[in-house]
């Protein structure tokens, strides 16, 4: 009987040890799939953003390009030109502007003209983007701001510098877009991680550009300190995912990416206790399956006992 006992309990502590290592395994197995996940899930979105972004700047370069001289001169001249590109607005959803060299706007093509006419004579409001943007000779896009144009929904500006062939700096070409409209976020504004994960952009500044919570966008997304794994990547660059603690003091798998073409941070949220939920069912399952073999395995060996026990009896 004694050595029954013993066998049974070193079969006990067999079983419980090998579930252990079977359980940490798959633990393991899975947090590091869905921290991949989420890592893959937001580089493609970022890429994605990254060539909408580019695709949006090119096109500002054409309407620069084709541009004639006299339209920086003429404000009759200008505003008749911009009037061809009026079918942008559906991506430019706040308005093209053409500006001369002292940033007087010339021409204004806005959804509501009553306003473009007001806009034009008036001085840009952009004049650090707008000298960047004549110094590296290159289309620049601003730091969102709050437009008043949408009372205050998160917007951009891009602005492209115009020179003549002979170097001549001619003007500016500038158009502005909301962040939260269906152009440039809309793509990514709905998706999901999970159940109740969800994707948001953020600048180096730590300034909201989208959340699912419109109350949070254009205001600083975390203080230093209140989200370690965000701090690594606002200040040391890091790329990847990882586990960590949101402003809300909410475990969360963290997955971050940054634009190449602006410098934004797309970071995907997942509740910690979401992300598990699968892995607590397969746990409960696999405690239940290692308890019916220790039991039938319990069984076999008493029976093997007893059978064994009989033998000898009947052997005396």
């Amino acid at each position: 009987m004694r050595q029954l006992t013993l066998s049974l309990i070193t079969l006990l502590i067999a079983l419980a040890g090998a579930g252990q290592i079977v359980i940490a395994t798959l633990h393991r197995s899975m947090q590091e799939t869905i921290g991949e996940d989420m890592a893959v899930l937001v580089q493609s979105h970022a890429a994605a953003l990254d060539q909408q972004i580019e695709r949006t700047r090119q096109i500002l370069q054409g309407i620069a390009d084709n541009a004639p001289e006299r339209a920086f001169e003429n404000p009759d001249q200008a505003q008749a030109y911009l009037t061809h590109y009026a079918p942008l607005l559906a991506l430019f959803d706040l308005g093209l502007y053409m500006a001369n060299p002292d940033e007087i706007i010339l021409g204004a093509q806005l959804r509501d003209m009553q306003q473009a006419r007001k806009r034009i004579g008036g001085k840009t409001s952009a004049s650090d983007l707008n000298w960047r943007a004549r110094e590296q000779r290159r289309t620049l896009i601003s730091q969102p701001y709050a437009s008043p144009s949408c009372d205050g929904c998160p917007a951009i500006a891009m602005v492209t510098p115009v020179f003549h062939a002979d170097g001549r700096f001619l003007g500016y070409v500038a158009g502005a877009l909301r962040l939260d409209g269906e152009n440039m976020l809309a793509a990514i504004n709905d998706v999901r991680v999970g159940k109740t994960g969800y994707l948001y952009l953020i600048t180096r500044e730590r300034t909201m550009i989208m959340h699912p919570d419109p109350r949070r966008i254009m205001k600083p997304a975390t203080r230093p300190g209140q989200n370690q794994l965000l701090d690594k990547a606002i200040t040391e660059g890091f790329e990847g995912h990882g586990q960590t603690i949101n402003s809300l003091g909410v475990p969360m798998i963290l997955g971050v990416h940054y634009l190449k073409s602006t410098g934004w941070l797309l970071a995907a949220n997942y509740p910690l206790a979401d992300a598990e939920a699968p892995f607590e069912v397969v746990k409960t399952r696999t405690y239940l399956l290692l308890a019916v073999i220790g039991i039938l395995m319990a069984a076999a060996l008493g029976l093997i006992f007893r059978r064994k026990r009989h033998t000898t009896a009947g052997s005396l």
